[in-house]
């Protein structure tokens, strides 16, 4: 299984999405006396009320199941729903586990896998507020446990540190290229997700914990351009990727955000060194090292960069 999470303000907006009679959806379980999205939100909101200050008392949990595992009875479904919800401690709060048909409207396919959603309030029927401390990995925790318990199939945690999902609609132009391949409408398979692709580029690149110089030149030689934010005082205050014609900040990959470069990925920065390659990979030129130069003089022969501009 996989889990997502997500914390907001409205009750009221996630009920009318999740119950939306478009997405066929059924509530499978719960302890709430409503069933429809104009009963639930006042439930849900009077509860919350109690403690004003907290301004997100909304919990969005998604449970997704492997394809391999088939239809899973509804049965299953909200004894995993209802253990996910005690395990991460919303014992005294109201929830509703919302199941959507496969054939979810606001998609181009239909999903090849069940899933389900939990709404939870933050706010317990007494009024405290439910600790998300570590949230997220205690989530994976528990779905780990249930796959074993139901003989569910194993899916990798996402750690706090794993890749971002691609965009939808980075996945569906994929997939529509797929679909046209796979019928002969074209003669080619579709590039890979380009969030991916870029991000095996920056984790190849980075390997060996190279100079900053070094990781940028390596880069433009798979085509990816690197552009970066520099201050009047030579501060970097920010760095981008562009590749295949799309442009990813740094923060919206793993562990590629400028810190995390030199913080997480041990890649060398000399400011003597390393400013002028950034510099002049921001005009769009292209940067070739002498593999046979010591790493404190690196030789820089400039050429119009071949690959893409932001």
């Amino acid at each position: 299984m996989i889990g997502q999470i997500s914390t907001g303000t409205c009750f009221g907006g996630l009920f009318g999405y999740l119950l939306h009679p478009d997405k066929k959806p059924r509530i499978i379980g719960g302890n709430c006396a409503g069933d429809v999205a104009t009963e639930l939100t006042p439930e849900f909101e009077n509860c919350a009320a109690q403690r004003r200050s907290t301004q997100k008392p909304c919990k969005h949990f998604m449970i997704g199941f492997a394809p391999t595992d088939g239809e899973v009875d509804d049965r299953t479904k909200a004894e995993i729903a209802t253990a996910v919800v005690k395990g991460l401690g919303y014992t005294y709060n109201q929830y509703v586990v919302i199941d959507h048909h496969r054939d979810d409207p606001g998609h181009d396919w239909p999903h090849d896998h069940d899933h389900v959603h939990i709404v939870a309030n933050a706010i317990a029927i007494d009024g405290t507020r439910t600790s998300n401390s570590w949230e997220m990995l205690r989530f994976q925790e528990i779905l780990r446990q249930l796959e074993l318990a139901y003989n569910l199939t194993h899916i990798a945690s996402s750690q706090p540190n794993s890749r971002r999902s691609p965009a939808h609609g980075q996945i569906r132009r994929y997939k529509k290229g797929m679909l046209d391949y796979e019928a002969g409408e074209r003669d080619t398979p579709p590039f890979p997700i380009v969030s991916d692709r870029l991000q095996d580029l920056i984790d190849d690149a980075s390997a060996d914990q190279p100079t900053l110089t070094e990781f940028v030149r390596r880069l433009q030689k798979q085509g990816v351009s690197v552009r970066s934010r520099i201050t009047n005082d030579g501060t970097i205050q920010g760095i981008s990727y562009s590749y295949a014609g799309v442009c990813f900040p740094g923060t919206r990959l793993r562990v590629s955000s400028f810190p995390k470069l030199l913080q997480h990925r041990s890649i060398q920065y000399q400011p003597e060194r390393d400013l002028p390659t950034l510099r002049r990979a921001n005009q769009g030129e292209r940067m070739e090292l002498d593999d046979h130069q010591p790493q404190g003089k690196i030789p820089m022969t400039r050429r119009k960069s071949e690959s893409l501009e932001l």
